[in-house]
């Protein structure tokens, strides 16, 4: 077994380093890159990139662009109703 590619999967510190820049998906459950933009900014629930639309872009005084999952953005942003 001289083949190179064989010997960098064996190495777990190599395999450790990869996975490091996947994350699991919240709703469909496949592996994706980690990015900063996928993820709800208040539950850190991750979406790839097939399920990135079930996150919805809210802006506020404090920060220019955040991306809540459905949950949040209706607990932090949906206006009481008062009878």
């Amino acid at each position: 077994m001289n083949n190179p590619v064989l010997k960098i999967m064996r190495d777990p510190y190599m395999l450790r380093y990869i996975t490091e820049y996947l994350k699991l998906c919240t709703k469909c459950n496949s592996y994706d890159i980690y990015n900063y933009e996928k993820t709800c900014i208040m539950c850190k629930k991750f979406f790839c990139i097939k399920c990135k639309n079930h996150l919805y872009r809210n802006y506020n005084h404090y920060e220019t662009t955040s991306n809540y999952c459905y949950e949040c953005n209706k607990y932090y942003f949906q206006v009481p109703k008062f009878n």
